[in-house]
């Protein structure tokens, strides 16, 4: 019942709130109601009263509701994780997530890119660790740069059209987590992000 109570009484504030003013811009009513939407679906999530991928729907809209109406006809750069902004949803389930769910809007316009490391530390996102980048081998596409990064670039950017052999197709890239598990065939990488950036060695988020 508490539960119930709190999500009810988070829409009736945004109801309150979208009544008081349909203003599209910062600091407005609809805006602060944009923003307790987020809360609740979350709340709603960590309490399984939505299903688990429907906070991406809710970050969807925020995106939208700003190449709508703050930043139209601009070029925007969104930064995110890569589950929430592959190309192919939620990896296992193919569940909606933020690029899924604007794809009909912006697909077209849209470029996705990922950023893979070959070396160095990460921190990993479930508990906050500090953990090694496994050695790269040959089954791995970045493995084959190993001589380019021998001339201290810091990062290369490389594009599908550039590997067209069935040896390289056959070669991995890095997804989403530095395990093989998620490692990406390069003939499959378009079903998630159009180009890489790899970098040489990184260090771990503070």
């Amino acid at each position: 019942m508490q539960i119930k109570q709190h999500i009810q009484t988070g829409y009736d504030y945004m109801d309150a709130l979208n009544g008081a003013d349909k203003a599209h811009e910062f600091d407005s009513p609809s805006y602060y109601a944009r923003l307790l939407e987020g809360v609740i679906r979350l709340f709603e999530v960590h309490y399984s009263v939505r299903r688990f991928d429907e906070h991406d729907l809710v970050m969807a809209n925020n995106i939208h509701w700003l190449l709508q109406n703050i930043y139209k006809n601009q070029k925007v750069i969104i930064w995110g994780h890569y589950v929430h902004v592959n190309r192919q949803g939620y990896l296992d389930s193919r569940s909606n997530n933020v690029t899924t769910a604007l794809d009909k809007a912006y697909g077209q316009e849209s470029y996705i890119v990922n950023f893979a490391a070959m070396s160095g530390e990460y921190r990993e996102f479930r508990d906050g660790t500090i953990k090694k980048i496994p050695p790269i081998n040959d089954q791995h596409l970045a493995y084959t740069f190993n001589d380019t990064f021998s001339d201290a670039p810091q990062a290369i950017f490389i594009q599908p059209k550039q590997f067209t052999t069935a040896k390289q197709h056959g070669l991995l890239l890095s997804g989403h987590e530095y395990i093989p598990a998620s490692s990406i065939p390069v003939n499959l990488w378009r079903n998630h992000f159009d180009g890489v950036f790899l970098l040489n060695k990184v260090s771990a988020s503070n």
